[in-house]
């Protein structure tokens, strides 16, 4: 997420205003405000943890849930107990 905001402002800074990528930009982060020093410094920061929370929210709930749909075969889970 760190990199995407950043390639949103290196994008925001390129192409005409028109475009509307500070609004959005305003309107998606709450209290970002562009290119100023705070909004500049500390979203990378919180969308690096908005990121790793999202990940630590979905790594669970995704195994949770490939545990329950997948069936595991009897040679898949004894793979390690065949004799030498």
């Amino acid at each position: 997420m760190t990199i995407s905001f950043v390639l949103c402002v290196i994008y925001g800074l390129i192409v005409p205003t028109r475009l509307g990528m500070a609004p959005f930009l305003e309107m998606l982060l709450p209290a970002f405000k562009w290119l100023t020093f705070w909004g500049v410094r500390l979203w990378p920061i919180e969308s690096f943890l908005h990121g790793a929370f999202l990940g630590l929210m979905f790594a669970p709930i995704y195994n949770l849930l490939n545990r329950r749909t997948l069936p595991v075969s009897r040679e898949s889970a004894n793979w390690r107990e065949t004799d030498p």
